[in-house]
Protein backbone atom coordinates (compact mmCIF):
# COMPACT_ATOMS: atom_id res chain seq x y z
CA UNK A 1 0.00 0.00 0.00
CA UNK A 2 2.20 2.86 -1.25
CA UNK A 3 2.82 5.53 -0.80
CA UNK A 4 2.57 5.33 2.83
CA UNK A 5 2.81 7.90 5.52
CA UNK A 6 5.19 7.45 8.90
CA UNK A 7 1.90 7.33 10.95
CA UNK A 8 0.23 4.68 8.48
CA UNK A 9 3.88 2.55 9.38
CA UNK A 10 3.45 3.44 12.82
CA UNK A 11 -0.11 2.22 13.08
CA UNK A 12 0.31 -0.80 11.47
CA UNK A 13 3.77 -1.66 13.35
CA UNK A 14 2.22 -0.94 16.64
CA UNK A 15 5.04 1.42 17.85
CA UNK A 16 6.88 5.01 16.91
CA UNK A 17 8.74 4.62 13.50
CA UNK A 18 10.04 7.82 13.23
CA UNK A 19 13.86 6.73 13.84
CA UNK A 20 13.76 3.72 11.62
CA UNK A 21 11.97 5.65 8.30
CA UNK A 22 14.85 8.02 9.00
CA UNK A 23 17.60 4.91 8.19
CA UNK A 24 15.88 3.44 5.77
CA UNK A 25 16.02 6.88 4.19
CA UNK A 26 19.57 7.25 4.93
CA UNK A 27 20.19 3.94 3.59
CA UNK A 28 18.11 4.27 0.56
CA UNK A 29 15.80 1.93 0.80
CA UNK A 30 12.85 4.08 0.93
CA UNK A 31 12.36 7.92 -1.12
CA UNK A 32 9.83 10.41 -0.70
CA UNK A 33 6.89 10.47 -2.72
CA UNK A 34 5.37 13.65 -2.36
CA UNK A 35 2.91 14.51 0.59
CA UNK A 36 -0.79 13.63 1.54
CA UNK A 37 -3.35 16.07 -0.10
CA UNK A 38 -5.24 16.29 3.63
CA UNK A 39 -2.73 16.56 6.05
CA UNK A 40 0.66 17.40 4.25
CA UNK A 41 2.64 14.33 5.64
CA UNK A 42 5.62 13.36 3.77
CA UNK A 43 4.53 9.89 1.88
CA UNK A 44 7.10 7.33 1.48
CA UNK A 45 7.69 4.71 -0.87
CA UNK A 46 10.45 1.75 -1.11
CA UNK A 47 13.28 2.22 -3.67
CA UNK A 48 14.48 -0.19 -6.63
CA UNK A 49 17.29 -0.82 -4.06
CA UNK A 50 15.26 -2.50 -1.60
CA UNK A 51 13.93 -4.35 -3.93
CA UNK A 52 17.43 -5.96 -4.71
CA UNK A 53 18.37 -5.91 -1.04
CA UNK A 54 15.74 -8.59 -0.39
CA UNK A 55 15.87 -10.19 -3.72
CA UNK A 56 12.81 -8.82 -5.19
CA UNK A 57 11.91 -8.58 -8.53
CA UNK A 58 8.78 -6.53 -7.83
CA UNK A 59 6.60 -5.68 -5.28
CA UNK A 60 4.08 -8.17 -5.61
CA UNK A 61 6.35 -10.79 -4.44
CA UNK A 62 6.22 -8.95 -0.81
CA UNK A 63 4.67 -11.26 1.28
CA UNK A 64 1.32 -10.68 2.39
CA UNK A 65 0.28 -8.15 6.06
CA UNK A 66 0.39 -11.11 8.77
CA UNK A 67 -3.59 -12.12 9.42
CA UNK A 68 -3.44 -10.59 13.18
CA UNK A 69 -2.53 -7.33 12.01
CA UNK A 70 -5.39 -4.79 11.69
CA UNK A 71 -7.62 -4.52 8.81
CA UNK A 72 -6.38 -1.69 6.68
CA UNK A 73 -9.22 0.52 6.92
CA UNK A 74 -8.74 0.45 10.41
CA UNK A 75 -5.11 1.56 10.15
CA UNK A 76 -6.02 4.35 8.01
CA UNK A 77 -8.75 5.80 10.11
CA UNK A 78 -6.25 5.91 12.69
CA UNK A 79 -3.72 7.45 11.33
CA UNK A 80 -5.52 10.39 9.50
CA UNK A 81 -6.75 10.71 13.03
CA UNK A 82 -2.88 11.17 14.33
CA UNK A 83 -3.46 10.09 17.67
CA UNK A 84 -4.93 7.05 19.09
CA UNK A 85 -8.34 7.97 20.28
CA UNK A 86 -10.00 7.88 23.84
CA UNK A 87 -12.91 9.31 26.09
CA UNK A 88 -10.62 11.51 28.37
CA UNK A 89 -13.86 11.90 30.79
CA UNK A 90 -14.16 8.07 31.08
CA UNK A 91 -13.60 6.98 34.79
CA UNK A 92 -9.83 5.82 35.51
CA UNK A 93 -10.31 2.58 36.09
CA UNK A 94 -6.95 1.82 37.33
CA UNK A 95 -7.94 3.69 40.31
CA UNK A 96 -11.04 1.85 41.51
CA UNK A 97 -9.35 -1.67 40.78
CA UNK A 98 -6.66 -1.13 42.77
CA UNK A 99 -6.43 -0.40 46.40
CA UNK A 100 -4.13 1.01 49.31
CA UNK A 101 -3.78 0.84 52.38
CA UNK A 102 -1.38 2.28 54.86
CA UNK A 103 1.03 0.31 57.35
Amino acid sequence: RQPVSRSRVSAVRGVNCDGVMRTLLQRGLVREAGAEPETGAILYRTTNYFLERMGLRGLDELPELAPFLPEADAVEADSREGVPSFDPDAPDDADSTHSTTEP
